[in-house]
């Protein structure tokens, strides 16, 4: 049976929509060290409240505000900004107050707030969200839109199954974003430990050499071709002419760009061929992103390419993990537009580096780690994929829970 349309307000208690208090009712300098958590929208992070980072008031303060005061299974929606960022109250959260930025749904008995909680994290409540607020540049919702809110609600009793069936995939995806955050710590710790020399490995015994980055490396800088010349570029990446912008550093190692420029725009224009095998690395704004080119390509100008000066001493993976290491933040300024580094900057680092089977024997070290993380991604990912799938199924009606499939479900996802 076709679930019947309804909207957000028919289902919260009389009041239950309620915006926090305005300015005037709650001023910065009324915000304490310590005390009771304002709920920002900045302080709503994967389906939960966080009260790490948000302002605080004290109890007096809150109690004055105790019409804006959170329960368990408060439903907290913001309202201006990233609008895709909604949370529900959890029993640890009670007390907390609604703050400024956000807006409160107080569910009826009758509805489950878990349901609901999967509910809003659909694509479909995001974009109905975008496209009914208001406001051009800043987008703003109030309580009589977020009331018009649409829902398909099948019986309590299958909204509390499907609730159970996601949180089951939601709970295995927690523990995989554990494990993988673990394995980031060893990586850390194992990499300043190596990448250091405080701990030796295999059987290498031979001091490190303090080396400055200018006797052993080219840094090689490039750049950008006019934007207003059409001719410099390959919009239809029908070259050979890869061009590296900070976006493309986003694994260790890189095979293909956004964007290409053409053979006249490698010819006519500041930019400079780096071999594959070599390490990139971003050094302006966002600064210490790096990857090894696994093709021939060409970079723009916030990102250098460390190219050795000898051939057979300096091992591209150990250069990788070492400049991980490295504290760069040492000889960062701070310009109009955001952190930066410059060639001069650069080639006067210094490093310790142990000889190349050591470099070698290191890289390999934490390469294990990193395909380790790269398989974990991979399973985190199909996770991700299988919870997408199944809500769009269960929370959109598509597919029907019978009492029947409810234990089956849950046992072949914890499988």
């Amino acid at each position: 049976m076709k679930l019947k349309q309804i909207n957000l307000k028919s289902i919260v208690i009389s009041g239950g929509l309620q915006t926090g208090p305005f300015g005037s009712q709650l001023k910065a300098d009324e915000y304490v060290e310590n005390g009771i958590p304002v709920i920002m929208p900045s302080d709503i992070r994967q389906g939960r409240l966080c009260a790490s980072k948000a302002a605080r008031v004290t109890l007096e303060k809150a109690n004055r505000l105790s019409r804006h005061q959170i329960l368990k299974g408060d439903v907290i929606f913001p309202r201006r900004g990233d609008l895709g960022r909604i949370g529900v109250a959890k029993e640890e959260n009670a007390g907390w107050i609604c703050g400024t930025g956000c807006l409160r749904a107080r569910l009826k008995d009758d509805v489950s707030v878990d349901f609901i909680h999967q509910y809003v994290q659909l694509p479909e409540v995001k974009n109905w969200l975008e496209q009914n607020a208001l406001g051009q540049t800043m987008l703003n919702i109030s309580t009589s839109i977020i009331g018009e809110l649409p829902l398909r609600l099948p019986s309590l009793e299958e909204q509390i199954k499907i609730a159970a069936i996601l949180s089951t995939l939601d709970d295995a995806i927690k523990t995989m974003e554990g494990i993988i955050q673990e394995l980031d710590l060893e990586y850390e710790s194992l990499k300043n430990i190596l990448c250091s020399g405080k701990a030796r490995t295999g059987n290498f015994d031979k001091v490190w050499s303090r080396i400055k980055f200018s006797d052993i490396f080219h840094i090689e800088i490039g750049g950008t071709p006019s934007r207003n010349k059409p001719s410099l570029w390959d919009p239809f990446n029908s070259t050979v002419n890869r061009w590296i912008s900070i976006a493309d550093l986003r694994s260790k190692f890189l095979s293909d760009t956004k964007e290409y420029i053409s053979d006249e725009g490698a010819k006519k224009s500041n930019v400079k061929l780096i071999p594959k095998g070599t390490v990139v690395m971003s050094f302006k704004l966002t600064i210490g992103r790096k990857a090894i080119l696994l093709e021939d390509c060409f970079t723009n100008e916030a990102i250098c390419a460390f190219i050795p000066k000898f051939k057979n001493n300096i091992h591209p993976d150990f250069l990788y993990h070492h400049l991980g290491h490295i504290r760069l933040e040492n000889e960062v300024d701070q310009a109009v537009k955001g952190k930066t580094l410059n060639k001069e900057k650069l080639l006067r680092l210094e490093a310790y580096f142990p000889e190349l089977q050591e470099q070698k024997y290191i890289a390999m070290v934490l390469n294990n780690l990193d395909l380790q993380k790269e398989n974990l991604l991979r399973q985190l990912n199909l996770l991700n994929l299988e919870k997408q799938a199944l809500m769009q199924q269960l929370l959109t009606g598509k597919r029907r829970v019978k009492v029947s499939e409810i234990e089956p479900l849950l046992v072949a996802n914890k499988t």
